[in-house]
Parts: C-alpha cells; sequence; structure tokens
C-alpha cells in the first residue's frame, strides 16, 4: 500500500480518467479483441458496408445504453 492508501483507508478509488473508465467498460463487457477484431473481419470478407451501420449502432445505441446501466448500477 502506498503513503496515500495508508492515510486514507476510507476513501474511494477513481479512475486516472474518462477514457480509461470507457475502454474498461468494453472490455469488460464485450472484451477488447472482439471490439477490434469485428469490423477487420467484416471488412476482409466483404462485409465493409455493415462497417458504417456497427460504427453507428456502437456510438448511438451501445455506449449511451452502456453508461446508462453503469450510472444506474452506481445508484442503485
Amino acid at each position: 500500500m502506498s503513503q496515500e492508501e495508508k492515510e486514507k483507508p476510507n476513501e474511494r478509488q477513481r479512475w486516472m480518467g474518462r477514457f480509461t473508465f470507457i475502454l474498461a467498460a468494453i472490455g469488460s463487457a464485450i472484451g477488447l479483441g472482439n471490439f477490434w477484431r469485428f469490423p477487420f473481419l467484416t471488412y476482409k470478407y466483404g462485409g465493409g458496408i455493415w462497417f458504417l451501420p456497427y460504427l453507428l449502432a456502437l456510438f448511438l445505441l451501445g455506449i449511451p445504453i452502456a453508461v446508462m446501466e453503469i450510472g444506474l448500477g452506481q445508484i442503485f
């Protein structure tokens, strides 16, 4: 334990930044390997046309719903 942790044992730990938290949430939900691999494989096998709907669904549905779920989990 560091000196800070010894001085304030009841204080909650915090994320270093918002981007770190988002990557951790994505990694725990779907696995970061699948996040990078799916678009590559669809493009490789001629499914590049599906990349745009994939990105739209990710940014318009996936990330906001994940943030909402995490926020509700912290409230309740």
